[in-house]
């Protein structure tokens, strides 16, 4: 059968449809080419659920997210025992350049890393942990704005004047719920 009398047929054979029939052929190819759209987007969560969390984070998923939808408990755990090491800022920063630091006028300092909440592909969006002058290294799970976003002044960190300014502004307008770990 030539290629031409096929072409018929099928052409045919679309004129003879209602347009009601036509219009949900055409809204069903839309839904199933929208739902391919959709599994894909999906499948970077389902590999992170089923291979990279651990049994901690996958419980505090389960129980806290509707607290604090971001941050996981195994990246805020790996991050803090890499700070406690680390004595000061200009420290952090010669090992790790992308960490961010915050000096005040009264002599106190913080540093630390935040990974940023709009990064959806990386483990542990939404994670941020600090050390400070004071030997503390704290945890904090919330919407982290870029990399480093509670700690650099895009957040509205260095209007902070100590430490303890620095904390409330992290907690309150900004909305970070510490994590402590057992």
């Amino acid at each position: 059968m030539p290629v031409s009398d096929l072409w018929h047929r099928r052409y045919n054979w679309l004129n003879r449809q209602s347009p009601l029939r036509l219009l949900l052929l055409v809204a069903g190819v839309g839904c199933l080419s929208c739902a391919g759209c959709v599994g894909i987007s999906i499948l970077p969560s389902l590999y992170q659920y089923a291979f990279q969390l651990t049994p901690e984070d996958r419980e505090y998923r389960r129980t806290r997210r509707a607290i604090s939808p971001d941050g996981l408990p195994s990246v805020g755990r790996r991050l803090k025992t890499e700070m406690e090491s680390i004595p000061d800022p200009d420290t952090a920063l010669q090992l790790h350049p992308d960490w961010d630091t915050l000096r005040f006028p009264n002599g106190e300092w913080v540093f630390g890393h935040g990974i940023s909440s709009h990064d959806h592909l990386r483990l542990g969006s939404g994670t941020q942990v600090v050390k400070d002058s004071r030997g503390h290294v704290r945890i904090f799970f919330g919407h982290v704005c870029g990399p480093n976003g509670g700690i650099g002044a895009f957040h509205g960190a260095s209007s902070a004047k100590s430490l303890d300014d620095f904390y409330r502004q992290l907690s309150e307008p900004f909305g970070f719920h510490e994590w402590v770990p057992d």
